[in-house]
């Protein structure tokens, strides 16, 4: 397995700002989720005023706005920060921890090659590994949180918080996987064709 062993230091150089920005922005999401519940509870202790309140209570009420798009956000199924509900629930949050763990991993690895390659190094598998073994080790990551949702729109059955929480951080990791892994390829094509143009 080839481990952020770059032919091209300029084309590594491109990965690695790609992997920081994407580690950014998911860390920026995963630091608002714990925040804006915690400036809400503390809202009346800092008696924010002028600009400054206006700014802080517009980005809190936007962002459970945008976490609304993605979450059902039901109160009894998410964590609580200062007694204010998470904007999002216990297994979106292990979705996005799962997301920065899989942008940490490639911040490091600075994977590269073909989707399969890319997505073998994420894996920790073999680069000559069969590709049936990547199919089955991506199944042992989505099928959990598959069956555990799913289970629960048939029955009438409510899963327990941890399991929920570690379904979603395993699927995190594999979303966070295949979308790095295809945001790569996309960008390695794109750059390459500029290349070609110049």
């Amino acid at each position: 397995m080839r481990m952020s062993s770059c032919k091209h230091p300029k084309a590594c150089v491109g990965l690695f700002g790609f992997h920081l920005f994407f580690l950014f922005l998911s860390c920026w999401f995963l630091l608002s989720v714990y925040l804006a519940p915690y400036v809400i509870s503390h809202w009346d202790v800092w008696e924010l005023s002028g600009d400054t309140a206006t700014i802080v209570s517009g980005y809190c009420r936007e962002f459970y706005a945008v976490c609304q798009v993605i979450c059902h956000q039901l109160p009894e199924r998410s964590f609580a920060v200062c007694g204010v509900p998470m904007p999002i629930c216990v297994r979106c949050l292990g979705l996005t921890i799962g997301t920065v763990c899989a942008t940490f991993v490639g911040l490091f690895l600075l994977p590269q090659g073909d989707l399969l390659g890319i997505l073998r190094q994420y894996f920790f598998l073999p680069e000559n590994s069969n590709p049936w073994l990547l199919i089955a080790v991506l199944l042992l990551c989505a099928v959990p949180m598959i069956l555990d949702g799913g289970s629960q729109l048939i029955f009438p059955y409510n899963s327990p918080e941890p399991l929920r929480f570690v379904t979603g951080l395993i699927f995190g990791y594999f979303r966070g996987c295949i979308l790095l892994s295809v945001l790569s390829v996309l960008l390695h094509t794109a750059v390459a064709k500029l290349r070609r143009l110049a």
